[in-house]
């Protein structure tokens, strides 16, 4: 041989993967093959007349390294290959897919030729006619094939099954032109499989049959046209077939397809893969020598005993290729020594040879019925392996959907350039970052070769151990739980088990530890995305950033980043409308953004609120610029300046317009207007920039600012016409260090109106006071005033602790209806200047069987703790069982368009006097207002329903209260609130409705996408099992999910205009 050398480190990969072929020598970079030496490569052509070689292809390039002229017999990538032919002219050309067989052949004058690939099949026993499975299923092999016979002579094409070691065969055949012979062949019966009559014949001269489609009849294409074809064959009914009309075992050895044939001329693609409904391997008890040192496999297999499965594939990868004098090229055949050594615990040892493509794995099966989320699943492994060129994984496959999920360590090897990154689950000190992509395995899968959706998950972890053994526990069910958030589909658990893959590569492998959990106390983590130089969505907000540090997206819409100084940096949460809003100057309902932002940025720096949209062909924005620090306001303009793609003007820049006043607060106007020019066009735009005038000087910046205000003190007509579709909190930095923590909220319909204190009034001191309906207490180092329609107004000082209530009580109490569509709403109004530690709530209470009951629903809480509204004394004669009684946690649900964290504690008071019981509620709101202007209508008939506790929901509910509590905080309040009883809401509740105004569009996509967010973090009700409300079950399959989500942003965006009927 002249010349001998190694495929590039990509072939080589491709000949083992999925999806990847060998390619012709027309195709492959010299340096490939000829790397060494820079010598010539030589070119192999095939003395073929000319014509012939013009029929098959063959031009000066010569032959690849897939295309055989010569009779083969081959075994590499788990496929075996056989050509031969005598007389005239064939080729065969290899494709080499790693699940499915793929190959084409040539054929002109022959006298006979047979072109077959086929795969060894795993399962024997499941296609006899023994019961060691207790569910068979369902083997189909799918064809594709293309074919265009040019003269027709004899041809047969379809799937050859070797059955019981290959001493018997079944072809079963799918398609043959009219010239083909059967008269070879004895009729022994009939039957119809999947539509098509097949009548079962055999050789006379050999032990084959023949199941012939009698619908399967092809011709000679006229004008060199051509024909493509679907075949489903179903090996379970060919075989089952068989074994009645021919009375033989019928275990299936092999499977492939065969084109083969005599005369004529013609070319055939096919590609094909068989696929399988879901089983289990049996149960059965092992003896002790199938497993331990002294049980070592050095052949394929797939096996369960005690309880673990345990699989080995392997074959010859066929590298290096070498070339012979003549260009030629000859498949290398690597020595095979690898093997398995399985242990009863589920540990296991594996050996791989050099050259050869492997796949060893130890895991459990498990029925395919049973969600994932149904318990919460860990997995405890442990395991050494000497080649970090081996990939090992820790897979998990799921059925309805079909879905594999692949755990790997982080490596450099890893390769995660081509891989689309969906977000990540933050377990504390351990991360998983998703990738939405295939990843190669040799074993065989639950359903054998049908397509699935696959997702790998790389784990970090802040261990810096160094050890050469691998030690992990896996908290499957709460990392799958919280990956749902980025459209990770979670179905029916059917295998995990721990996986070495190698394509080439010697190594060694030692499972030592293999424990699977199936009720651990792991709760799930949080989940985030990396926005640094990506433009990712999470939670209805699309995070984009650019940074020299890092920048984290959280699904409440908040980020996190940092700055090293150097470079430019921008960070950017948005929430993106699919309809935009056009505002109403005379409504009282405005759009309000909220933000709080903490950040130790050392210069220029500037943090505004942006909202945009587009009118008349002209795109236009607005930006708040809440704070800027040495940074100029026309840094906010892009304009680029090249040949093809420039501003106009070159150098736009804000002109001052006016002044004027939002919220309390002083902000300088500018403008400016320019146009974007490119070959494929024009684009004109406007800007405003609102710039604050008081701006706060430290690290902590929070405020809310009226959007719909600002445009109305704009007075811009085209801005006031423009319909917005996108919100967003941006920082922006030039050359600073430091690090940020931001986050906002958008309210489309908070109540503008400003609060109203009568003139008649009274001092709240120590004792309650009544004023008109309601009794009004507080304690304070400042005052507090009660107003004779229930507000209220207050100071702190700063010295202690304070408390401020306006409660309207009711002699009777009053059992809500919670089937009634009259419901009881709060609107409540409050602007304040505290400037720490304050909770606002509204809070009932009412009793029920000598059970004091009370609700806080808890609007905005800073640095405030939920314990805090716990009344706990502790002395010799009044003290309180347990002693230091804490909220805990019972779910998440979404109410009025926002979510809330669900707490609840009881305890008892006790005195010589006797004792009373308690229970609280608190839900917590979590896209909390900012700033000192807070507006909402909390109903308190749909909290109850979302509660759903029985006592709480039939206790007479007598008090009524709107409270702020503060801790050593200064500043000033006024508040106010107005109950109604009798509030009317839909009889009929509205599917996609969600946030329950009567319309469906792209409001509710916010707030559905908040829902799903909260039920995913409802640890007592996983997300794809939940009962759904009407409005939310958008498919009508009876729970709430990822799907109705699709289905409700198509209808806003016009793709349907019906939802489906129950």
């Amino acid at each position: 041989m002249k010349l001998k050398k190694m495929l590039s480190t990509l072939s080589a990969a491709a000949m083992a993967l999925s999806c990847a072929c060998i390619p012709p020598a027309s195709t492959l970079v010299p340096s490939a093959f000829a790397e060494e030496g820079n010598e010539e490569m030589p070119i192999f052509i095939p003395d073929f007349p000319q014509d012939v070689l013009d029929e098959f292809g063959i031009n000066w390039t010569g032959l690849g390294a897939n295309q055989f002229i010569e009779n083969t017999e081959l075994d590499y990538g788990s496929c075996h290959h056989s050509f031969s032919y005598d007389g005239g002219y064939a080729m065969y050309s290899d494709q080499n897919y790693k699940y499915h067989l793929c190959y084409s052949g040539q054929w002109h004058d022959c006298d006979s030729f047979n072109m077959c690939q086929s795969k060894e099949f795993a399962y024997p026993d499941l296609t006899d006619d023994s019961d060691v499975y207790e569910v068979k299923p369902e083997l189909t092999f799918d064809i594709f094939a293309f074919y265009e016979v040019r003269t027709e002579g004899e041809l047969k094409f379809g799937a050859q099954l070797e059955l019981n070691g290959g001493s018997d065969k079944l072809f079963v055949i799918e398609r043959y032109t009219p010239s083909t012979d059967f008269s070879d062949y004895e009729k022994i019966g009939s039957y119809t499989s999947k539509g098509n009559e097949y009548d079962l014949c055999k050789s006379k001269t050999e032990s084959s049959y023949y199941a012939i489609n009698k619908n399967g009849k092809i011709t000679a294409a006229s004008s060199n046209e051509n024909e493509d074809f679907n075949i489903s064959t179903s090996i379970s009914d060919h075989l089952a077939n068989l074994h009645e009309l021919a009375g033989i075992s019928t275990k299936l050895t092999r499977y492939g397809t065969v084109t083969e044939g005599n005369g004529g001329s013609g070319t055939m693609y096919n590609d094909s893969k068989l696929i399988s409904t879901y089983f289990t391997l049996p149960e059965k008890e092992s003896p002790e020598d199938v497993y331990g040192e002294d049980a070592v496999y050095d052949y394929n297999l797939v096996k369960k005993m005690d309880g673990y499965r345990f699989s080995f594939q392997s074959s010859d990868s066929g590298l290096p290729v070498d070339q012979l004098d003549d260009g030629r090229y000859v498949y290398s055949q690597n020595k095979n020594d690898s093997y398995i050594i399985p242990f009863a615990d589920g540990s296991l040892i594996a050996n791989n040879s050099e050259g050869i493509t492997s796949a060893a794995s130890a895991g459990k099966e498990f029925d395919g019925k049973t969600s994932v989320l149904d318990h919460n699943y860990q997995y405890n492994y442990s395991y050494y392996i000497d080649n970090n060129r081996a990939k090992v994984s820790a897979v998990v496959w799921m059925l309805d959907p079909y879905v594999k999920v692949e755990f790997t360590e982080w490596s450099p090897n890893l390769g995660l350039s081509g891989s689309a990154y969906k977000g990540s689950v933050d377990m504390g000190e351990e991360r998983y970052d998703i990738y939405a992509d295939y990843t190669y395995d040799n074993d065989i899968a639950p359903l054998i070769n049908k397509d699935f959706q696959s997702y790998l998950f790389v784990h970090y972890s802040g261990n810096d151990d160094q050890s050469d053994t691998i030690t992990r526990s896996l908290p499957i069910t709460a990392v799958l739980s919280r990956a749902q958030t980025f459209g990770v589909e979670v179905g029916n658990l059917a295998r995990i088990s721990l996986n070495v893959n190698s394509v080439m590569d010697k190594y060694y492998f030692n499972i030592l530890q293999n424990e699977i959990i199936e009720d651990s106390p792991v709760q799930p983590g949080d989940v985030y995305v990396d926005a640094n130089g990506n433009s990712v969505e999470l939670g209805g907000h699309t995070f984009s950033g650019s940074t020299d540090g890092y920048m984290y997206g959280f699904e409440n819409g908040g980020f996190a980043a940092s700055c090293e100084g150097g470079n430019n940096g921008y960070f950017d949460s948005m929430l993106k409308l699919d309809e935009g809003i056009v505002y109403d100057p005379e409504s009282d309902k405005h759009t309000v953004m909220n933000y709080n932002i903490e950040h130790t940025l050392d210069d220029k720096y500037q943090a505004a609120l942006r909202v945009s949209g587009s009118y008349d062909n002209t795109g236009r924005v607005l930006y708040v610029i809440e704070n800027d620090h040495n940074f100029s306001i026309d840094d906010n303009i892009f304009a680029p300046s090249s040949f093809d793609y420039y501003a106009d003007p070159r150098d736009p820049k804000f002109e001052y317009v006016k002044s004027y006043t939002s919220d309390g607060h002083d902000y300088d106007l500018y403008k400016v207007a320019y146009r974007i020019n490119s070959f494929s066009g024009s684009q004109k735009y406007e800007a405003f920039a609102a710039v604050r005038k008081d701006q706060a000087e430290d690290g902590k910046l929070s405020g809310n600012v009226d959007i719909t205000d600002h445009i109305i003190n704009i007075a811009d007509e085209g801005l006031s016409k423009t319909p917005l579709t996108e919100f967003s909190l941006a920082m922006d930095t030039r050359q600073s260090t430091g690090t940020i923590k931001a986050d906002y909220c958008v309210d489309f319909n908070i109540d503008a109106g400003s609060i109203d204190l009568p003139d008649q009034y009274v001092e709240v001191e120590s004792d309650p006071v009544t004023l008109g309906d309601h009794t009004f207490s507080g304690a304070t180092d400042g005052y507090m005033r009660g107003y004779s329609n229930g507000a209220f107004s207050a100071t702190c000082e700063g010295k202690n602790n304070g408390y401020f209530d306006s409660m309207l009580k009711l002699d009777e109490g009053v059992v809500l209806d919670l089937d009634s569509d009259k419901h009881t709403v709060i609107d409540y109004k409050i602007e304040h200047s505290l400037d720490d530690k304050y909770q606002a709530a509204i809070r009932l209470s009412g009793t029920k069987d000598n059970i004091s009951r009370f609700f806080f629903i808890i609007e905005n809480n800073t640095n405030f703790s939920v314990d805090d509204n716990i009344f706990a004394p502790n002395s010799f004669d009044y003290y309180t069982l347990p002693k230091e009684p804490k909220f805990e946690y019972v779910k998440t649900y979404t109410s009025g368009g926002h979510t809330y964290d669900l707490y609840k504690v009881n305890y008892t008071i006790s005195s010589f006097g006797g004792a009373t019981k308690y229970e609280a509620f608190a839900a917590v709101r979590k896209d909390q207002q900012a700033g000192g202007r807070l507006r909402g209508a909390v109903d308190v008939t749909d909290h109850l329903i979302n509660i759903n506790d029985e006592e709480l929901s039939t206790t007479p509910l007598t008090e009524f209260t709107l409270a702020i509590d503060t801790k050593l905080s200064t500043g000033s309040i006024e508040a106010a609130h107005a109950i109604s009883f009798d509030t009317e809401v839909a009889s009929e509740e509205i599917i996609g409705d969600f946030n329950g105004d009567n319309t469906i569009d792209s409001l509710d996509l916010i707030v559905a996408r908040k829902a799903l967010i909260a039920q995913f973090s409802d640890d007592a009700k996983p997300a794809p099992n939940k009962p759904a409300s009407k409005k939310m079950d958008v498919n009508k399959n009876g729970s709430f999910e990822i799907a109705d989500i699709v289905m409700l942003q198509s209808f806003v965006m016009g793709k349907i205009n019906t939802f489906p009927e129950a």
